[in-house]
């Protein structure tokens, strides 16, 4: 049977799904004091995909078994990236990333992952760093992340997560919460 725990990372909230060992006992937010905010398909879009089973729409299918794989072979200095349009500018306040089942090692590592905001889509403003302990994540078998944003600086329209890790190439899920109702 999994134990849960938490992991606080500066300002970075971690669900830890722990096999053997038990990790430090940090609050973590509450989920239920949040919206999921809908994302559908046609809202996503993505650096590169490695085939059409594998594309961006799988990062909101709900569905843990499926996920976006990057192009391979990728070249040495290539940028990945996942845009969401909401359409309108919509507050974000947390978001979940679960890398995919069996393959965490295919995750970011440390702090090469950045959120981004933007209104026009064209010019982006940075958010925060979204860090991540690969070495804790494979340790553990975490079965999701959580960063936690600071108010009003997440009121974009697009947001882009943008990955500069040669060593990324798939993710299972995403999930954007907001405090304000729908």
């Amino acid at each position: 049977m999994a134990i849960l725990g938490i992991l606080a990372v500066t300002s970075t909230w971690v669900l830890l799904n722990l096999s053997n060992e038990v990790g430090p006992e940090i609050e973590m937010p509450n989920l239920n004091q949040y919206t999921k905010i809908d994302i559908a398909p046609e809202q996503i879009k993505v650096s590169t995909e490695n085939s059409d089973i594998e594309n961006g729409a799988k990062l909101v299918d709900s569905n843990l078994g499926t996920w976006w794989h990057t192009k391979v072979p990728k070249p040495y200095t290539r940028e990945e990236w996942v845009i969401i349009d909401f359409g309108k500018s919509t507050r974000v306040d947390l978001i979940r990333v679960w890398p995919r089942i069996s393959f965490r090692n295919q995750f970011w590592d440390n702090g090469n992952a950045e959120l981004h905001g933007s209104h026009d889509g064209k010019w982006w403003q940075f958010i925060m760093k979204l860090e991540v302990n690969k070495q804790e994540l494979i340790k553990y078998d975490r079965s999701s992340v959580t960063f936690s944003l600071k108010g009003d600086e997440a009121n974009f329209r697009y947001y882009k997560i943008l990955i500069r890790d040669r060593s990324f190439s798939s993710m299972a899920e995403l999930a954007m919460y907001t405090k304000e109702e729908p």
